[in-house]
């Protein structure tokens, strides 16, 4: 999905009932650890995929 920025896909994600577990594939580490600290979601996964 496709967003302006990073604040409105924190928006998003956090708008969702659910809780479910997130993904991010950044190309900064850094920035992706930013935005896992404002998602409020049941659980985040970087640079990998929320299916095991």
């Amino acid at each position: 999905m496709a967003v302006e920025g990073d604040d409105e896909a924190v928006d998003i994600v956090n708008e969702c009932r659910c809780g479910l577990p997130a993904a991010i594939y950044p190309q900064q580490h850094f920035r992706a650890l930013r935005l896992a600290q404002k998602l409020k979601v049941g659980a985040i996964h970087i640079d990998g995929s929320t299916v095991h």
